[in-house]
């Protein structure tokens, strides 16, 4: 386990049933925000990633893991600038992942 968590390092796998969201629990969890925080997980030549919130809200992505697997979290902060008539010029971030432009506007 690499990346943006709180004890990055190997996590053994005790029992044969760990899934991606117990090492992540055991690595102290991401340093982001959910909906800023992206997962990676290799398992030989292939790769998948996803937003963290989003794994969290679908059980079926919570893969068991197994030795050898490689997982990666970092940090993409979403954000959009305010220009113009907003009264403000500035950068915002998502208040989730599922943002419109009419709430980023209003």
């Amino acid at each position: 386990m690499t990346g943006d968590v709180e004890k990055a390092g190997r996590v053994p796998l005790n029992t044969g049933s760990e899934r991606l969201m117990d090492a992540i629990a055991v690595a102290g969890g991401a340093k982001g925000r959910p909906d800023d925080s992206y997962v990676r997980i290799s398992r030989g030549t292939r790769s998948q990633e996803m937003l963290l919130s989003r794994l969290a809200k679908s059980p079926e992505n919570n893969v068991r893991l197994q030795p050898g697997d490689q997982i990666f979290v970092y940090q993409n902060p979403q954000k959009y600038v305010a220009l113009g008539a907003s009264m403000t010029n500035s950068e915002v971030p998502f208040a989730s992942d599922n943002l419109t432009l009419a709430e980023a506007i209003g």
